[in-house]
């Protein structure tokens, strides 16, 4: 809620337009759309499980943003982002357990809404 009220209190400044657009996307680090849609994202490792996991997300969630940086791949989905064991295991041509995203991730943004050996959901209290 920090990022909102800063946004508010920024609004009634009236500084450039632009430049206020460009604060509300992106506050401490984390996108925000407004107030009931955020990103939320994963921050993974690079490597061939990750290259997976992000084929199987794009597949399973729309509008999927993904940034390639040197020391990570941050990937981005509106509100909620799910990973489901059995597509991952199909872009991996092998098995792979929910348990091994431990591995590839650096960070999260949002609430682990579901975890079990099937899917995880990564999502916003408000979704």
């Amino acid at each position: 809620m920090l990022g909102v009220y800063k946004w508010r209190e920024l609004k009634d400044h009236s500084l450039d337009f632009e430049l206020l657009n460009s604060l509300k996307r992106k506050w401490n680090g984390m996108a925000i759309i407004d107030e009931r849609n955020r990103y939320v994202a994963l921050d993974l490792n690079n490597g061939e499980v990750t290259e997976a996991i992000i084929e199987a997300i794009e597949l399973d969630n729309e509008n999927v943003v993904v940034t390639r940086l040197p020391e990570k791949i941050k990937v981005e989905v509106l509100n909620k982002l799910v990973i489901n064991r059995e597509t991952v295991e199909d872009c991996l041509d092998g098995n792979w357990q929910t348990k091994d995203l431990q591995i590839v991730v650096q960070s999260y943004y949002g609430f682990l809404g579901d975890w079990d050996e099937d899917h995880i959901i990564l999502q916003w209290d408000s979704v």
